[in-house]
């Protein structure tokens, strides 16, 4: 009788192969996994492989960065003028979007929402928006020692709506600093996005873009959660992040994976997670990590931290404040100085632990080849499509 049931059956074997990764997984969310074929072509292709994004996807990247990076352009000393002009081009680049609202209320989060009322062609690529398309896009720091030292601190529990989506579970946890500031940011914006869905989406055809560049990606990524929360129809939403810092534990970072359909063809996810080769950011927080200045020192393993006659801690399954990698990843493979990718250079990674990406750019201590692997330069969590950051910079 009890393989009578095909989902029981399926997680029964799967719990016996797969033990580690049940324990960060609710049933529903791993029976979700075994029936999607693509889940298994992931594991297969877990070491090393990794494949060139499409010319469209390459294309819409760049627009996406462009969009991000007009974010840095809401400050204190500066904004964002109607209808949509700004130090970047704003107007030139995207005429047939409308800014909606601009907020800055530290010097963490800020950014800006518009409106691209139809189709939209793009002036500085050929790409374009789909039709109707609200965009949310929130800019980091601009300091490397401020975005270090905002990366330091401990998490706190989540608990998402639990309306369209299900339940994270009692376990997930997220950074302390990445919540407050989503819910902080949550209250400023989200009276106007109620009622942008509310006057243009009366045909149902409003599409919402959320996106980040680095602490602002990581607000991004829980905006994006909310939203499918509470919104319900997950086809309408796209996260796009550039740079975005770990967010969670394995728990909440499995839940969030399954949810943004990370194990899905890449035109088919609702979030694409971009990395451009040595950012350290994009590996932070992490207790196995050390920030010195500019420099990365990477820490004995976590075994080698106790003495010997310490019995080592549990997995890192079993730790609820180990931050855990997205298995999403779109990786930018040149270098830190390169802000023109070409397309061959902008790769799907398939997993977290591929070697080729951002895993391979800091291995663990057991890995390291030498000194080299130590040094990493900012200029790389600066370096999606264009240098990011620097909208009413006077220089």
């Amino acid at each position: 009788m009890m393989f009578g049931n095909p989902h029981l059956t399926v997680f029964i074997i799967l719990t016996l192969v797969y033990p580690s990764t049940l324990l960060g997984t609710s049933i529903h969310q791993f029976i979700a996994q075994a029936e999607n074929p693509t889940f298994y072509q992931l594991q297969q292709y877990q070491g090393t492989a990794i494949t060139p994004v499409t010319f469209k996807i390459y294309q819409d990247l760049y627009t996406y960065a462009h969009l991000i990076d007009i974010s840095y352009c809401v400050s204190n000393t500066n904004q964002i003028s109607e209808p949509f002009e700004c130090d970047l081009g704003c107007s030139k680049a995207f005429p047939n979007i409308t800014l909606l609202y601009q907020w800055f209320f530290d010097d963490t989060v800020a950014g800006y929402i518009a409106l691209s009322d139809h189709p939209s062609e793009i002036n500085d690529t050929s790409a374009t928006l789909p039709g109707k398309t609200l965009i949310v896009s929130l800019r980091g720091t601009r300091s490397a020692p401020d975005t270090y030292t905002d990366l330091r601190v401990e998490m706190t529990s989540y608990t998402n709506l639990n309306k369209h989506l299900p339940s994270c579970g009692p376990n997930c946890r997220v950074h302390r600093g990445f919540f407050n500031n989503y819910l902080s940011t949550l209250n400023k914006i989200n009276p106007v996005i109620e009622k942008a869905i509310e006057e243009y989406d009366n045909e149902g055809d409003l599409q919402i873009l959320i996106m980040g560049h680095s602490l602002g990606g990581a607000v991004a990524l829980l905006l994006a959660l909310h939203y499918l929360d509470s919104l319900g129809n997950s086809n309408k939403l796209k996260l796009v992040t550039m740079g975005q810092p770990l967010v969670g534990n394995k728990q909440f970072t499995n839940w969030a994976d399954m949810q943004l359909q990370s194990f899905s063809p890449i035109e088919e996810r609702k979030f694409w997670r971009v990395i451009h080769k040595g950012d350290v950011v994009a590996t932070l927080p992490n207790k196995k990590l050390s920030i010195i200045r500019q420099e990365v020192a990477l820490e004995e393993e976590i075994a080698g931290i106790f003495p010997p006659f310490i019995n080592p801690p549990p997995p890192i399954d079993l730790q609820p404040d180990f931050y855990q990698q997205f298995d999403n990843q779109i990786y930018i493979n040149c270098s830190s100085h390169n802000y023109n990718p070409i397309q061959s250079e902008v790769v799907d990674c398939w997993t977290a632990t591929n070697k080729k990406c951002i895993q391979g750019d800091f291995p663990p201590l057991s890995e390291r080849k030498g000194p080299q692997d130590k040094v990493v330069s900012y200029d790389s969590h600066l370096a999606y499509f264009r240098k990011m950051g620097f909208c009413g910079v006077r220089i």
